[in-house]
């Protein structure tokens, strides 16, 4: 398994066990499940919503040989735009930002995936806005990991 891939997956572990209120248990979904767009069409795959969708863009090596990386990890909040309000999704952004955005964020996420460990978790601009029919708010911080379980 890939440093991306660890990345994901102990976001989206995280985020289950944070028992959100308004994203229903089996609605964080990882972007290399293909639950966020299908390399060999233009559609959207079938995802129910509202959803978190985790992904994470190229990680760059820091310090090489070190294995340590840093990980672009992007949480894109969707709620269905026929049936809410920007008002509406903008409180469960805020639910699910409020689980990442925190002093202890580096500890949860090495917690929640074991042989994986995020030394620091750096934030990056926010983005909302409708796209197509739901509304999307997307929130990148960088993390600085290794594939490895480190004490």
């Amino acid at each position: 398994m890939n440093i991306n891939e660890k990345c994901q997956l102990a976001a989206v572990a995280f985020l289950n066990a944070a028992s959100l209120t308004t994203i229903p248990a089996g609605q964080i979904y990882p972007g290399i499940n293909g639950s966020d767009t299908d390399a060999d069409t233009t559609e959207e795959p079938k995802v129910k919503l509202p959803c978190v969708i985790v992904d994470t863009g190229s990680a760059d090596p820091v310090a090489p040989p070190s294995n340590n990386w840093k990980v672009p990890l992007t949480f894109r909040i969707r709620t269905q735009a026929d049936d809410e309000t920007s008002t509406e999704h903008a409180s469960r952004v805020n639910e699910v930002l409020s689980k990442i955005i925190t002093t202890t964020i580096a500890d949860d996420l090495s917690g929640s995936l074991s042989n994986f460990t995020a030394f620091l978790v750096w934030p990056s601009p926010y983005q909302a806005g409708p796209s197509d029919r739901h509304w999307e708010s997307s929130y990148t911080v960088d993390v600085t990991c290794v594939p490895a379980d480190v004490a």
